[in-house]
C-alpha cells in the first residue's frame, strides 16, 4: 500500500493480491487513497470498473 497510496497522484485504484477461489471465484484487494478523490467517488470508479471488466 505505502508504494502504490500516490498511484495517479491519488486518483487511481490498485487492485493486487489476486488468487483464484474456484473455477468461477476471484479473491483480491482494492486500495483507493482517498485523500484526493473522496471514498464516494472512489466507490463509484471501482464499481465503474467492475461493471466493465464483467463477462
Amino acid at each position: 500500500p505505502r508504494l502504490d497510496r500516490w498511484a495517479g497522484r491519488g486518483m487511481a485504484v490498485v487492485v493486487g493480491r489476486i488468487r483464484r477461489l474456484g473455477p468461477r471465484k476471484l479473491a483480491f484487494v482494492v486500495l483507493g487513497h482517498n485523500t484526493v478523490r473522496g471514498a464516494a467517488g472512489n466507490s463509484v470508479l471501482t464499481a465503474e470498473l467492475m461493471a466493465k471488466t464483467q463477462t
